[in-house]
């Protein structure tokens, strides 16, 4: 369901994707920064006036194994840095700050310190991007 975007409906009133789609949704309204644009981009093209619009999800899959690769695998998981979330107050504060409650602010600092403490350059990591891309005729 996360490949879904409905015009002027927050996806988390409908579909529960989780916290990350509410702090994308909440920053979209309060920043202007929009997290999920690639999927808001065909129907922003097609009201732009844009005619033959068409949206391809890249296939690319990046593939980290420290074992036969291990110059790679240090690329990517440099590239990809899962880095500590810091002290913990600091994040959680910032997380309430953009709409979280203290539990739930406090179970993603627990989520992403995990992430940075079990993920290195000698874990093997398969990572498909998903990244939109759109186009159409003028």
């Amino acid at each position: 369901m996360a490949s879904y975007s409905f015009e002027g409906i927050d996806q988390s009133s409908v579909i529960p994707l989780g916290i990350l789609q509410r702090l994308f949704e909440r920053d979209a309204n309060r920043t202007g920064k929009d997290g999920n644009i690639g999927l808001k981009l065909p129907l922003l093209f097609q009201q732009l006036g844009l005619r033959e619009v068409q949206c391809r999800q890249s296939d690319k899959m990046n593939v980290s194994n420290p074992v036969l690769a291990p110059e790679e695998a240090a690329k990517l998981c440099e590239a990809l840095a899962f880095s500590a979330p810091g002290e913990a107050e600091t994040f959680i504060n910032c997380l309430q700050q953009r709409g979280l409650s203290r539990e739930e602010a406090a179970q993603q600092y627990e989520a992403e310190k995990l992430l940075s403490e079990s993920f290195t350059k000698s874990v093997p990591l398969v990572y498909a991007a998903c990244m939109k891309i759109t186009f159409g005729t003028v």
